[in-house]
């Protein structure tokens, strides 16, 4: 995987997505901080939007993860419609 596009909602929650990291690699739930880290977004990002982010490499796995990479108190979990990876195989 190279690239990610996450897609907003239409109707809320866009500025919930921030201080997202995405990890990806073969390990699953349990050891999902073991896998590479292709980028983190500071955001937050908007509703309705449709942000395209690069991983800082290719790289390859099974599992994507998006997590906060730092805790955030007022949040609520993550509410995005749609992500979709991007890469070759």
């Amino acid at each position: 995987m190279n690239r990610i596009v996450i897609i907003q909602r239409i109707d809320c929650c866009g500025e919930r997505f921030h201080h997202i990291q995405i990890l990806v690699g073969y390990y699953g739930v349990q050891k999902r901080m073991d896998n590479e880290l292709c980028l983190k977004f500071e955001g937050p990002s908007m509703t309705g939007a449709i942000d395209i982010m690069a991983c800082d490499k290719a790289i390859e796995g099974q599992n994507v993860f998006l997590t906060f990479y730092e805790p955030i108190t007022d949040q609520v979990g993550l509410n995005m419609e749609e992500v979709i990876l991007i890469g070759s195989y």
